[in-house]
């Protein structure tokens, strides 16, 4: 995925939500103190941002075989935490393997494999395309999170599929 095209499906992102972006900005205008550096173990402050689903956005189309449930599904991944107010909204890096592109992560759709709006998110794409998917709290890692994902964050994930069985 090219950083341009990034860019504009953040931009689509954002047009489409009432995002605490602009107002952050309009108070560094007035003199209000501005936005302090976000911190890395806390979620962005998503006030203003509702994600109830599973946003899907096709970044290229492939024409190999197309994921169903029960298919087994490798390609190359990355994983973000949703941060409207930075760069193309990628925050805190979670995981990913798109980067050195040395081994395809494998898992099977409806095994429980990654987390569900993961699984949600690659239905019906094909061999050779490439997705971006927005994960809600909820089809995530939820309110509690983990080890290396902060409580209550929405996902951003891009993943590219190489091989669907």
């Amino acid at each position: 995925m090219t950083w341009a095209r990034l860019f504009i499906l953040g931009c689509l992102i954002l047009s489409f939500t009432s995002c605490t972006c602009s107002k952050k900005a309009k108070e560094s205008e007035t003199g209000k103190a501005a936005p302090t550096t976000p911190d890395p173990n806390k979620a962005p402050d998503y006030s203003g941002i509702t994600v109830e689903r599973v946003i899907a956005k096709d970044v290229s189309s492939g024409k190999g075989g197309e994921v169903k449930a029960g298919s087994k599904v490798s390609g190359y991944y990355s994983m973000w935490v949703y941060a409207p107010a930075q760069l193309a909204n990628k925050g805190k890096f979670i995981s990913g393997n798109a980067e050195d592109r040395k081994e395809l992560f494998t898992f099977e759709v409806g095994k429980g494999e990654v987390v569900p709006g993961w699984e949600q998110g690659v239905m019906g794409m094909r061999a050779g395309g490439k997705r971006s998917i927005i994960v809600p709290i909820a089809l995530g890692f939820g309110e509690k999170g983990n080890d290396t994902v902060p409580p209550g964050s929405i996902l951003l994930i891009e993943f590219e599929a190489v091989k669907v069985n």
